[in-house]
């Protein structure tokens, strides 16, 4: 009996059970084959040595989907807490004392041990994800396996062909939704250590996925970067996550790939994995802030979303600034959103706010008027600190390539100026060719 086979009783098993059962190939990294094989015999290797290890918490840097996926059943098959992270910290930083983490597996699946105190590691196999930390210690949330997997629904039968790109950093929220989904439903994963839009869309054309989540900001690049060639592309799948998604993106992706399915999900690695809307528009129908959906409850406090969710994480790892619950429970996301007629529509993230005078700017409302204009492919605004207003508006376009500079100038002040209040039309204009984004494939608003 190999070591995975020897849980303990609070190990669910669906990790090693979804490896054991999957194709011979179970995806491709860095354009060589991931075979599930391989994968469970690296599962058993790791769980064998794990298994005398006094640490509770076990944590992995790397964007290996093979190594995550050994890690995953090797942990779950040991009773370990998994956290995975998205950059790395020296063996001496305080984090790992802070988030109670007594071995640290390197890229290749070594370990190495940490001094930690084992009495405070308790509970049922969880994955551990981290959420932001641009200052101080990041967050990192808990999440019971169970409720990781609440929304993730097994095809009985998936099609032969099917396959998933992944263009998220696999240690981040979304990213291990689409892992978990593809080795639940037994489907290929396509996924690159370096995640570049020139590597994604050359991953794509060779291996022609039919499944792709990402981005609003990821597809709008991704649509101009194929070009003609995205006719080559036999998607059966589109789902959009992350930020705000406008009509002006799902009408693009509609034009782009008639043939495929569009979906839109709202998640946050707090919250969980929340609701999927399908019915090809922008925000969620009204109704559901009476009825809720798919378990989850939905009420609007101040303009700002609030969820209850059975699939929310258990806890921070460790003491947290900032508070993103409400007295009685329940989760503020920080989502600006409006009720027009029968829909609830996402505005922006309250923290995004630029401060003009005071007067209030959600950069999502000046980028959608942006996207408008025909000649602008892609828009990133943000704040720019100003001693006399508070902020100055400011906005990074990426241009097609006919369009001379002065002219775009020109036609932005114009053309905005019918559409949107005069104190949100940008000041400063960069001419660039990339928007930048972060691991988890957003647009960043920092300066």
């Amino acid at each position: 009996m190999s070591v995975a086979q020897a849980a303990p009783p609070s190990a669910a098993g669906k990790i090693r059970d979804w490896i054991a059962s999957g194709e011979m190939v179970s995806g491709i990294q860095d354009g060589e084959p991931i075979r599930t094989e391989a994968v469970a015999e690296r599962a058993d290797e790791l769980a064998a040595r794990l298994q005398s290890l006094p640490a509770g918490r076990i944590a992995l840097a790397t964007q290996r989907v093979d190594h995550i996926f050994a890690a995953l059943s090797a942990c779950e098959a040991t009773g370990k807490q998994l956290l995975l992270l998205r950059e790395t910290f020296p063996l001496d930083h305080p984090n790992w004392q802070a988030w109670g983490v007594g071995c640290v597996l390197d890229d290749d699946l070594r370990e190495q041990l940490l001094p930690c105190d084992p009495s405070a590691e308790s509970g049922p196999p969880a994955v551990m994800l981290m959420t932001s930390g641009t200052t101080g210690t990041p967050k990192v949330a808990l999440h019971d396996l169970d409720r990781l997997l609440g929304r993730i629904r097994p095809s009985s039968a998936p099609a032969m062909d099917d396959r998933w790109l992944l263009t998220y950093h696999p240690a981040s929220f979304a990213g291990m939704q689409v892992l978990l989904t593809a080795l639940s439903s037994r489907t290929p994963l396509i996924a690159t250590s370096r995640q570049t839009m020139s590597l994604l869309t050359d991953a794509a054309l060779q291996n022609r996925p039919t499944h792709i989540s990402a981005t609003p900001t990821f597809w709008r690049s991704f649509i101009l970067a194929l070009g003609a060639r995205s006719e080559e592309l036999p998607l059966q799948q589109i789902t959009l996550g992350g930020e705000a998604v406008d009509q002006g993106i799902l009408d693009q992706l509609r034009t782009a790939f008639p043939a495929a399915r569009i979906s839109h999900i709202y998640a946050s690695t707090e919250a969980g994995a929340l609701f999927a809307v399908k019915d090809g528009r922008a925000g969620f129908p009204a109704p559901w802030l009476a009825e809720g959906i798919d378990g989850v409850q939905l009420r609007i406090r101040d303009e700002i979303l609030e969820v209850l969710s059975p699939r929310a994480m258990r806890s921070y790892l460790a003491a947290a600034s900032g508070k993103n619950t409400a007295e009685d429970g329940w989760i503020v996301t920080g989502d600006l959103v409006e009720i027009v007629e029968d829909r609830v529509l996402f505005r922006g993230r309250l923290d995004d706010l630029i401060n003009v005078g005071g007067a209030k700017v959600l950069p999502e409302q000046v980028e959608s008027a942006l996207l408008k204009l025909p000649f602008i492919r892609e828009a990133r605004v943000y704040g720019i600190p100003n001693p006399l207003v508070g902020a100055l508006v400011a906005a990074d376009l990426v241009l097609a390539e006919s369009k001379p500079e002065d002219e775009a100038r020109r036609e932005i002040h114009q053309q905005l100026s019918t559409t949107i209040e005069p104190y949100k039309i940008p000041r400063i204009l960069n001419f660039v060719s990339t928007i930048p984004t972060n691991a988890t494939g957003k647009k960043t608003r920092a300066a």
